[in-house]
This record gives C-alpha cells, sequence and structure tokens, in this order.
C-alpha cells in the first residue's frame, strides 16, 4: 500500500511538472529558455525566407534549374519597386519523386535542423499512388490521426518533437528511397492514396503552423490529385491559402498550345521554363499583390 502511494504521488508531481511546462511554453510560445533550441527567427531585418516543399515540379523538371518557379518567383519578389525594402530568399526544396509522407519526414528534418522559415509554400501528394517508400498509410487511420492531433495541441509535445529530430536528423537527410513493387499497395484502391495524402499535407500544415509560420498550399498544372478538390479542401479545412495553378493553366492554354507551356518529356506532363513562370507569377501575386503575406 504504501508504495503505491509512492508511484501515485509520483505520478501527480510528474503530472504537474509536465504541467508547469506547458504553461511556460504556451506563454513564452518558444522553447529557447528551457531547451536551448537552435532556430533563428527571421525578420525584416536580414529578410523573409520561403521555403519551397514539393516533387518534381517544385525541383523544376522540364527547365533548367535557373527556371524552376521557386528560382523564378524570388526573383519577382526581389524586382518588386514596391516592396524594395524587403529581400526574399526562396529555397526550392523539391525532390524528384517525393511522395507526401517523406515530404511531411523532410520538413520536419529541415525545420528542426534550419532557421524557421517566413513563409512555406507545398504541393505534393502525385507521387503517392506509385512510390510506397516510407508511406503514413497506417498513421492515417481514425485512432493514429485523432491521437496525433491531440498531441499536437500541446506546446510540450511540438517541443521534444523538434528536439527528437534536431538529433535524430543532425546529418543531411534526403528522402531519395523508392518503393514500386509493394504487393499491398500496388492493390490498394485509389481512395486510400487521397486519403493518405490528405493526411500528409493536413501534417504539414499543422506542423508549420504550431510553430508560426504561414502557409500556401498549391496544386498541379494538369489538376488536383486524386479527385478535383484533394489539395484545396486540405487548404479550406486549416484555413490557409490556396492558389489554383490548374486555373492558371486552364486560362493560358486558351491563348498557347500545350507544348508552349509543357515539355515534350514524360508525356507533357512537366512544365517548361514558361510554364513554371506561371506558377512564380501566381504564388508571386498571392504574396504580394492580394497582400497574403502581411
Amino acid at each position: 500500500m504504501r508504495v503505491y502511494k509512492k508511484i501515485v504521488s509520483l505520478a501527480g508531481f510528474l503530472v504537474f511538472f509536465l504541467f508547469l511546462i506547458e504553461i511556460e511554453l504556451r506563454g513564452g510560445e518558444h522553447v529557447l529558455g528551457l531547451f536551448g533550441s537552435r532556430r533563428i527567427q527571421v525578420s525584416e531585418a536580414n529578410g523573409y525566407s520561403v521555403y519551397c516543399f514539393g516533387d518534381s515540379y517544385t525541383f523544376g523538371d522540364g527547365a533548367m534549374p535557373k527556371d524552376s518557379y521557386p528560382r523564378q518567383l524570388e526573383k519577382l519578389l526581389n524586382n518588386n519597386d514596391d516592396k524594395a525594402r524587403i529581400r526574399f530568399r526562396v529555397f526550392n526544396l523539391g525532390i524528384p519523386g517525393m511522395n507526401s509522407s517523406q515530404a511531411l519526414l523532410f520538413m520536419k528534418h529541415i525545420l528542426a535542423k534550419y532557421a524557421k522559415p517566413d513563409l512555406i509554400i507545398i504541393r505534393v501528394g502525385v507521387n503517392d499512388c506509385w512510390n510506397f517508400a516510407d508511406t503514413n498509410f497506417y498513421l492515417h487511420l481514425p485512432l493514429g490521426h485523432l491521437v496525433q492531433g491531440a498531441l499536437r495541441n500541446l506546446k510540450l509535445y511540438t517541443a521534444i518533437e523538434d528536439i527528437l529530430f534536431s538529433e535524430k536528423n543532425s546529418y543531411d537527410w534526403i528522402p531519395s528511397k523508392r518503393d514500386e513493387s509493394n504487393v499491398i499497395f500496388k492493390r490498394m484502391e485509389f481512395v486510400k492514396f487521397k486519403n493518405i495524402a490528405e493526411y500528409n499535407l493536413s501534417s504539414m500544415v499543422k506542423f508549420a503552423q504550431a510553430r508560426g509560420i504561414k502557409i500556401i498550399l498549391q496544386n498541379y498544372p494538369n489538376g488536383d490529385i486524386y479527385g478535383p478538390s484533394t489539395i484545396s479542401n486540405v487548404a479550406r479545412k486549416h484555413a490557409v491559402l490556396f492558389v489554383d495553378i490548374f486555373q492558371a493553366y486552364n486560362e493560358r492554354l486558351k491563348v498557347v498550345k500545350r507544348e508552349d507551356i509543357f515539355t515534350p518529356s514524360w508525356g507533357y506532363s512537366h512544365p517548361n521554363s514558361e510554364g513554371y513562370k506561371i506558377i512564380a507569377e501566381e504564388v508571386y501575386k498571392a504574396i504580394i499583390v492580394d497582400e497574403a503575406w502581411f
């Protein structure tokens, strides 16, 4: 009986201690004092930073590296006369073939290791139906989703998550794994890939929002994934900005030929330099013209 009381008292003390840490984190909105985080807040004094996460459409397959949409976006932002005092740095974190599960892991790795950006732009999911490496299939199921959702509302959980990823991913990790032969996933219904993509996109948004980072989601030049509104539904659910790249391409294709804005490689599925320019211009308008940045 005496041992039981000691265990209860110890558990009560631990819960109270964790409660105090949670209050401290919520009050300070940072983990510098308690955990010595290496992360830096980028401010207007040294420019605004933008991290672009995605697959080959972000990386820039079909064009020269200088013509990828992140590179063209950076030029547009820094040549804006009205906001000449603001200097933007746009980082291309696109990995060809990366699925949305890998993108989630990659984002966590990058945010644990490097400075926190002011804005994150995301477009992933199209590769989920063929690249099954590192898949979060079991995490997207209702119970796992609910548990993770509840934990992510705790500042203590996000602080510990940052530390674990910072230590675990102290090396340069690139999500280069590919798995096209998994029998289980090759037989999976298409709607399951939609669920996985939505889960990972939502997780990426919530992970960034918990750290005070603004988000922009965008769809693909050829449309959404696994249905007409998978990505836009995630944007609506989490109240983040959605840039309709598909609509912009449809408007442009009314006056130009497909080969004018798409590369013939991969069956005219990827943009060429002019096509990536459309993406850069649409995101630029969302940031500056529509003042979504501010």
